[in-house]
């Protein structure tokens, strides 16, 4: 624990360990470099000096000679005085060879020497009185080497003069490069340091901003509503996250090792090889079940991804969502749209729907197929008195009758209002037709207690049966509408199944309604007869009574009650009402004018017209438009 920590420091702050190395190694450097130069200018400066003092000596030296070969006597201390110099002199040139031992120092050290020997020789010569031969020596010899001595005293000096400056520059540019090059080191180094924090921190942000959003994509993941699942090419789970626990009950780790299709419903697994198989393309999104800890399956949405090369996974991403509750709604939905609210029976649509396909089936299987519509009898009256909320329950109530009464196989439905319609896939024969019927009657007959009530219910009944292959749907619901108008007609609470020749009447029927509209429209094919009204006792007319025929343009004259309840259900008996009143009254005027005689007219007035508001404004203008008198 004591050792890794300095360990890490010192990795962290390598750089600065390195530079802190390098400036205290320049800095030993630059003080070892001032210290040489220093010693090696003072060596050359204390050379200088004995080259300076070597001068003077030599020219004391040969200023002596010069002295004693002028005179050309030897005095008692001449060679005293001449010893003394010559060893100065030699000292100097010595001391000047060991502190600057350069061929130069060594010269001067050898022409010193010389001119010592060849000036104590001149001494010796005068001593020995020999003058001439010492002033030779002097002129030729030591003249001229004391001069050459001279020149390389000069010359010595002045190199060490040189020396010594080039030292003391040499050492500054030294000192001069070496703290150049520090400062250059520390430049960089804090060049690079600056970058370094720079990178560090970069890296540091980076490094914080991508564990922020991997903390975000794991929080996103794991509050998500998607599972997301790699799997191996064998379909093994190799990773999960997400929703595991919230769509499935598991927790994530317990599902990883083990095979996908084990959590699959068994007909799912072909859309999960599938699904792997087409995970290079992208496919769309599959349906799949997934089995929840509590054993419930859950329908889910998957879409596959290949991550085969991918050197961390090496598998396949594979998307789950829940699509439960969506399925559930568009369960609801279809249902809504195919069932009746109140009922829960199919609705028109789901009804038109499953007799194509009965019929489809029927032809193929050389059947026929039946339809019975079932309408209440005067339901509205239940409405009326008691409220829709009971004439709902009622609805209920007989939905649940007739449910009861036929097969589960059978098809019953609400087409509205009280209208049901049921269809019988394989029906047997007109008896079985019968015998369903007459069980629809009787169990909606049976008494309901609606509000405190007892009420009596009876419905009518229409049947009809299809020809294979030659019956279409329309046709078939129409016959059965057909027979239902037909049972209603005949007196209500019954059954009736189609006839043919309730298609014919009700085509007639329909073109005799389009005829009467016409004829209204046209005024001119109606006619009036009068039956007379005569007083037994006196034998005279004292009345009439209009009767009203239609000359049909292709039918010939029609009597009242082959159209007249046709004009009451079509609204056409009030403005027929209108004519007949206006008819009546010019008829009358006339007679009156003719006879002289007034007489009581009597015209049939229909309940239609008795309900219109009116009648009332229709007789007084009759009577103005005529001149019939009223009474």
């Amino acid at each position: 624990m004591f050792t890794l920590r300095p360990l890490r420091w010192a990795r962290r702050n390598l750089l600065l360990i390195v530079t802190a190395a390098v400036v205290m190694c320049s800095l030993l450097g630059t003080g070892a470099l001032v210290f040489s130069a220093a010693d090696d200018e003072d060596a050359l400066r204390e050379a200088e000096t004995a080259a300076a003092e070597l001068g003077p000596t030599v020219f004391g030296l040969s200023a002596q000679v010069h002295d004693v070969v002028s005179r050309g006597s030897l005095g008692a201390t001449d060679l005293a005085t001449n010893g003394g110099i010559d060893r100065r002199a030699g000292a100097a040139a010595e001391r000047l060879q060991e502190l600057w031992p350069q061929p130069a120092a060594i010269a001067v050290e050898m022409q010193t020497a010389r001119v010592a020997a060849m000036s104590y020789r001149s001494l010796e010569l005068i001593g020995e009185g020999r003058v001439p031969a010492a002033r030779r020596l002097a002129s030729r010899r030591l003249n001229p080497a004391t001069a050459s001595l001279n020149r390389s005293i000069d010359l010595t000096r002045a190199e060490l003069h040189h020396e010594v400056a080039t030292t003391r520059r040499s050492a500054q540019l030294g000192s001069l490069a070496i703290t150049g090059g520090v400062g250059i080191l520390l430049v960089a180094v804090m060049i690079g340091v600056s970058i370094a924090r720079r990178r560090h921190a970069g890296a540091e942000a980076e490094e914080r901003a991508l564990r922020h959003s991997e903390r975000r994509l794991n929080a996103l993941v794991r509050h998500g509503s998607d599972m997301i699942t790699v799997l191996s090419p064998e379909m093994t789970i190799l990773y999960e996250a997400g929703a595991v626990r919230a769509m499935l009950g598991y927790e994530p780790e317990e599902l990883e090792g083990t095979k996908l299709a084990g959590w699959l419903h068994p007909d799912d697994a072909p859309v999960l090889s599938s699904l792997a198989a087409g995970a290079d393309g992208g496919g769309p999104a599959r349906e799949l079940r997934l089995r929840h800890r509590d054993g419930s399956l859950r329908t889910c949405e998957a879409r596959a991804t290949s991550l085969l090369g991918d050197d961390l996974w090496n598998g396949i991403v594979v998307n789950i969502w829940d699509i439960s509750e969506r399925k559930a709604l568009e369960e609801r939905l279809r249902h809504q749209a195919f069932h009746d609210g109140l009922t829960g029976l199919a609705n028109r649509a789901l009804f038109g729907d499953r007799l194509e396909h009965a019929l489809v089936r029927g032809a193929r299987a050389q059947r026929p197929v039946s339809v019975f519509l079932v309408d209440l009898d005067d339901f509205k009256s239940v409405n009326d008195s008691l409220g829709h909320a009971a004439g709902d329950r009622l609805l209920g109530e007989i939905a649940r009758r007739i449910g009861e009464t036929m097969r589960a196989a059978d098809t019953i439905a609400r087409l509205g209002g009280d209208e049901f319609a049921v269809i019988v896939d394989d029906s047997g024969s007109e008896e079985d037709d019968r015998g369903a019927a007459e069980r629809i009657l009787a169990a909606v007959a049976q008494p309901v207690e609606l509000e405190g009530r007892v009420l009596p219910i009876t419905a009518s009944v229409g049947v009809a049966r299809s020809v294979p292959g030659q019956t279409s749907a329309e046709q078939l619901v129409r016959d059965a509408d057909l027979a239902m108008y037909a049972a209603k007609g005949d007196g209500k609470g019954r059954w009736t199944a189609f006839r043919s020749e309730m298609h014919v009447a009700t085509e007639e029927r329909l073109q005799l309604k389009s005829d009467l509209a016409l004829a209204v429209r046209a005024g001119d094919q109606f006619e009036l007869f009068y039956q007379p009204l005569v007083a037994l006792d006196a034998g005279s007319v004292v009345g009439l009574e209009a009767l009203l025929r239609w000359n049909h343009p292709s039918r010939g004259r029609l009597e009242p009650e082959e159209f007249l309840p046709l004009a009451e259900e079509t609204g056409a008996i009030v403005p027929i009402g209108r004519w007949v009143l206006e008819e009546s009254c010019r008829q009358g005027r006339a007679w009156v004018d003719g006879s002289g005689k007034g007489l009581m007219i009597s015209v049939n007035v229909s309940a239609r017209q008795l309900s219109s508001p009116g009648l009332t404004q229709d007789v007084r203008a009759a009577l103005a438009r005529s001149g019939l008198p009223p009474e």
